[in-house]
């Protein structure tokens, strides 16, 4: 609800959890980016896809799959979800791979976007050869 409020605000408060308020460029950065989404639809994914797990698809996913996340803010229990229940509550017949980024919360592929880019590279070519 926020969103319609104050959407500067929060997009600004969003940005700030996301890089842990410790860099002004790249907070400022995502917060234009987020301002760029109008908040009748920020406020529709937020509320269809944030408050719906999704963990009901899990087990029909039929494609090679990998999970990477990194604690936040946001979702403090993220390394857990990636590297436990989320693999275990797929379909088992499934290849999957799990990794954990150190930092970067929501946006790990921005602030590490090397380790991402060698992750994401390493988990093609193994699926590539399966």
């Amino acid at each position: 609800v926020k969103t319609y409020n104050d959407n500067a605000g929060y997009c600004g408060f969003f940005a700030k959890m996301i890089f842990g308020g410790h860099d002004d460029s790249k907070i400022d950065f995502c917060a234009t980016e987020l301002m760029k989404t109008p908040p009748y639809i920020s406020f529709a994914i937020y509320s269809d896809l944030v408050h719906q797990h999704g963990y009901e698809m899990l087990p029909k996913v039929s494609l090679p799959i990998m999970f990477m996340v990194a604690n936040s803010a946001v979702t403090a229990n993220g390394k857990e979800l990636a590297t436990k229940y989320y693999p275990e509550n797929t379909n088992p017949t499934v290849y999957k791979e799990s990794y954990t980024f150190e930092k970067g919360g929501h946006a790990f592929f921005y602030t590490c976007p090397e380790e991402f880019n060698t992750q994401v590279a390493a988990f093609a070519k193994k699926v590539a050869s399966l």
